[in-house]
């Protein structure tokens, strides 16, 4: 009777491991919301609103797989006062410094994808060198104002499936007044 029951123990453990999922924490803010799954880490960085990495060091990206999601945003009037008057101008200009950088070469360029219903233009680098291997990928929207940039980042040999799925959970806000906008970049 103990060699019927073992089997059914062991399958009953492995279904029980494989159901176990953890809950995933949801960011929120004014331009938009995204979850993360829990056992990721908050990356707490003055110049972005939103960042997570599956492991603790943000740092260690750059020689081990630790994928990352950073999310920014600027208001699109301090592009204006540069010189640069519009969202092509923004991705224009971004494009043209990350290629001037030594170590990045352009895997793909500029092309649209829709999230959530959302249309974000993307543009993908390899970012090479003594012990970095990477793709970056750089999602952008111009949504209330601000220019917002979702950068995610991963092993070049990997397909970056756990920070894609994150990135599916984008969703936008519908409104949000410009002086919560800007007073929660500050």
């Amino acid at each position: 009777m103990h060699h019927l029951l073992y089997p059914l123990l062991v399958s009953c453990l492995c279904w029980a491991c494989q159901t176990k999922t953890r809950e995933p924490v949801l960011f929120e803010h004014p331009l938009l919301s995204i979850s993360y799954p829990s056992n990721w880490t908050r990356i707490n960085t003055e110049y972005a609103i939103f960042g997570v990495s599956k492991h603790k060091k943000l740092n260690t990206f750059l020689k081990t797989e630790n994928p990352s999601l950073i999310i920014t945003a600027v208001d699109s009037s301090s592009f204006a006062q540069e010189g640069v008057p519009n969202f092509q101008g923004f991705l224009d200009e971004f494009k043209s410094k990350q290629l001037d950088r030594e170590n990045y070469s352009l895997l793909t360029d500029y092309h649209y994808e829709t999230i959530n219903g959302q249309i974000l233009s993307v543009i993908q680098y390899h970012i090479h060198g003594a012990n970095v291997d990477l793709v970056q990928s750089q999602y952008f929207l111009s949504h209330l104002e601000q220019y917002v940039s979702i950068m995610i980042t991963h092993h070049y040999n990997s397909e970056g499936h756990e920070v894609n799925q994150i990135l599916q959970t984008l969703q936008l806000s519908e409104d949000a007044p410009l002086e919560e906008i800007l007073q929660i970049e500050l």
